[in-house]
C-alpha cells in the first residue's frame, strides 16, 4: 500500500457572521437612547475538522451567531456602550462553547444626534434624532480564552473612521525633495482635505490581573476617551497651521496620548484628498483670483503612522 504524502496543512481558520445590523432603543418614559451598530463576529478554536474532515459537529452556525447578537442587543445592560458590548459578546462565545478559544468582534457605531427643535427653545428632544454625517465609532475586540476561562485576556482597539474634513486655508507644503521626477510646486497656502481613519489601543485596568471580566471594562471611562479622541482630531485639524499631513497626524496622536492615560498607542490613516484649481484663463486674466476647484478622489496621497506611549 502506498501512503499519500501530505503536502498541505490548515494553519489558520476562523469564521462567523459579517454585517449584522441592529438598532437598539432604550426607553425611559419619553426619553429614549438609541444605538445603531453594524457588527461582525468571527470565531477561532478547535474547528479544523470542519475544514479538513467535513465534520460540522464543531460549528456554531453563523445564523446562531447572528441570533446571539440580536438577543444580547435586547437584553444587555451595556448595549449603549460599544466597547463593553463588543467585549460582552466575545466573552459569551468563549465561555459558552469550550472549543471556541478566540472571538473577534468588530463593531461600527453609526452616529446619531438628538434633534434640538427651535420651537422648543433648542432643548434636546426626547425621542427624535438625525443622522450626523458619515463618520462612525469603531471597536475591534479580541477575547482570548486560549489559556482557559480562568485566564481570559483581551485586545481592545477603538477609534473613528469616515470623518470627512476640509480646511480652505491654513496649510502649506514646502521644502520637499525636488528632482527630475518632481512636478509638484511648493505652496504656502493650499486646501487640506482628508477622511480620518483613527484607531487607538486601550489598556483596561483589571481587578484580577490574570483574568478579564466585564466589571473591569464597565468602570473604564471609554465614552470620555472616545470624545477626547474626536475633539483632539477636529480641533487640531481646524486650529493648527499644517506644514504637512505628516506633522498634523503626529500632533493629533501626541495630544491624544497626553490627555488619555489608558491609551497605549494611536494610529491614523489620512488620505490627502486633492482639490485642483480649474483653469479659467480662457475667461479671466492670468493671475486673477480663482477659487473654483475640482475635487479628485484618486490618485491620492496616503499618510499613515502609529504613535506609541513611552
Amino acid at each position: 500500500m502506498t501512503l499519500k504524502l501530505q503536502k498541505s496543512t490548515l494553519t489558520t481558520a476562523k469564521y462567523g457572521k459579517d454585517g449584522v445590523k441592529i438598532l437598539r432603543i432604550v426607553r425611559n418614559d419619553q426619553w429614549h437612547e438609541i444605538a445603531e451598530y453594524t457588527i461582525t463576529v468571527l470565531l477561532e478554536g478547535d474547528i479544523s475538522a470542519s475544514y479538513t474532515e467535513a465534520d460540522n459537529s464543531v460549528i456554531v452556525t453563523t445564523d446562531s451567531i447572528k441570533n446571539t447578537i440580536n438577543v444580547f442587543a435586547q437584553n444587555s445592560q451595556h448595549v449603549l456602550q460599544p466597547e463593553t458590548f463588543a467585549l460582552e459578546l466575545g466573552l459569551h462565545f468563549v465561555t459558552k462553547y469550550s472549543h471556541i478559544k478566540k472571538a473577534h468582534v468588530d463593531l461600527l457605531k453609526h452616529r446619531w444626534t438628538r434633534i434640538c427643535p427651535t420651537s422648543e427653545n433648542g432643548q434636546p428632544h426626547g425621542h427624535s434624532f438625525r443622522r450626523d454625517g458619515d463618520d462612525k465609532r469603531v471597536v475591534n475586540a479580541i477575547v482570548d480564552a486560549s489559556g482557559g476561562v480562568d485566564n481570559i485576556t483581551i485586545d481592545l482597539k477603538a477609534g473613528l473612521k469616515d470623518v470627512f474634513l476640509l480646511k480652505s486655508t491654513g496649510s502649506s507644503f514646502n521644502n520637499f525633495i525636488n528632482d527630475e521626477f518632481t512636478t509638484l510646486r511648493e505652496t504656502d497656502d493650499r486646501v487640506f482635505s482628508t477622511i480620518v481613519d483613527c484607531s487607538y489601543s486601550l489598556v483596561i485596568p483589571q481587578a484580577n490581573s490574570r483574568c478579564f471580566t466585564i466589571a473591569d471594562v464597565a468602570k473604564t471611562p471609554l465614552d470620555d476617551i472616545a470624545e477626547s479622541v474626536r475633539n483632539v482630531t477636529l480641533d487640531t485639524f481646524a486650529v493648527d497651521f499644517s506644514e504637512s499631513v505628516q506633522t498634523t497626524l503626529y500632533t493629533m496622536a501626541e495630544r491624544i496620548i497626553e490627555q488619555n492615560d489608558l491609551v497605549k498607542d494611536v494610529s491614523y490613516k489620512l488620505p490627502n484628498k486633492h482639490y485642483i484649481p480649474i483653469d479659467l484663463t480662457f475667461y479671466q486674466e492670468k493671475g486673477a483670483t480663482n477659487d473654483v476647484l475640482l475635487p479628485t478622489e484618486f490618485p491620492s496621497g496616503l499618510i499613515t503612522a502609529t504613535v506609541s506611549r513611552v
